[in-house]
Order: structure tokens, then C-alpha cells, then sequence
């Protein structure tokens, strides 16, 4: 299995652990970058867009906008609805993160628990539209 996806594997069952042990903030991160690694692994292996070629065109930019509006155009291609769903999980699970990282604020186990439920639909989502087994 390539890396980034063993990394959105990881961090989603991660994410898990960590709301079932009540460590709220760090499982939004953990959430978040499953979400981000599968995106970055469904751009590499499935819209010809490599991860030097991903660095390279992110340069000066927000990496990781970069990445969301990718992937978001090639949802698009298939689907309009495709588009629309991957951006409500991302979008989502961004606010929520940034929240987590860079706030004093505590994350809340409602929060934890919403970021989780907006990170496996986006990969279950990404897996199925690109055919993941």
C-alpha cells in the first residue's frame, strides 16, 4: 500500500482512538490529515498529478488549498455532486482543525465526533469515485 494512503488509514483509525479516549483536540488533527493524505494519494495514482509535481505547484501557496481545489476539479470532471460533497467534508474538516491547532479553544467531543463523521465519508467517497478497494 503507498504511503499517503497508509498515512489516511492510520490517522482515521487514530482519530477513532483518540475520541474513544476522550482526547477530543488531537483527533480532529489526526481527522483532518487522513482526509488530506487520501486527497494527496488519489491525485498522484489517479489524476496524474505526481507528489513532487504537488509540492512544486504549491510553492508559495497554501499547500493545502492546492490540494482541495485539485482533486476538486477532478470530481467535478465526473460528477458536479461529487464535487459538492468533497468540499463540504473538507471545508468542514479545515474549520474544524484550525480550531484545534491554533486556538487556545478545546475541542469538544461533539466536534471530535463530527470531524471523524466528515473524514470517512470524504475517503469512502474518494475510494468509490476511484474505484479503492
Amino acid at each position: 500500500m503507498p504511503n499517503y494512503r497508509k498515512k489516511s488509514t492510520e490517522n482515521l483509525s487514530a482519530a477513532k482512538l483518540l475520541i474513544d479516549n476522550n482526547m477530543f483536540t488531537a483527533s480532529v488533527h489526526c481527522s483532518y490529515y487522513a482526509g488530506f493524505q487520501m486527497s494527496k494519494y488519489i491525485l498522484a495514482h489517479y489524476c496524474n498529478i505526481s507528489y513532487t509535481r504537488q509540492e512544486e505547484e504549491a510553492k508559495g501557496k497554501d499547500s493545502h488549498f492546492y490540494i482541495m481545489n485539485e482533486l476538486s476539479d477532478s470530481l467535478s470532471s465526473i460528477n458536479r455532486f461529487y464535487y459538492i460533497d468533497y468540499n463540504k467534508y473538507y471545508n468542514a474538516l479545515k474549520m474544524l482543525r484550525k480550531k484545534a491547532d491554533y486556538s487556545e479553544i478545546l475541542i469538544t467531543d461533539h466536534e471530535a465526533q463530527k470531524a471523524y463523521n466528515c473524514a470517512n465519508p470524504l475517503i469512502t467517497l474518494l475510494k468509490s469515485k476511484y474505484s479503492i478497494r
